[in-house]
C-alpha cells in the first residue's frame, strides 16, 4: 500500500485526489524525492513557498470520458 508522506492517507482511499505537477513544481514542493503526497498536503506545502498565487482543480466525470 502507498501512503501520503506527510499525513499517511492511503493511496486509493476515497478522499485521495490524483494531482499532476511539473517536475519543477514537484521539486520545490517535495524535495525529499522518496514518496508521495496527497493533494491536501501538496497544497499545504505549496502555500509556504514564495510566489504561489493559487491552486486550480479540474473535475472530470466518468460519463464525460466515454
Amino acid at each position: 500500500m502507498i501512503y501520503c508522506y506527510d499525513c499517511g492517507i492511503p493511496y486509493g482511499d476515497k478522499d485521495w485526489v490524483d494531482t499532476v505537477l511539473s517536475g519543477e513544481q514537484w521539486e520545490l514542493i517535495f524535495p525529499e524525492h522518496n514518496g508521495f503526497l496527497c493533494a491536501n498536503c501538496i497544497i499545504k506545502r505549496a502555500s509556504k513557498l514564495d510566489g504561489i498565487i493559487c491552486a486550480k482543480m479540474q473535475l472530470v466525470f466518468e460519463k464525460d470520458i466515454n
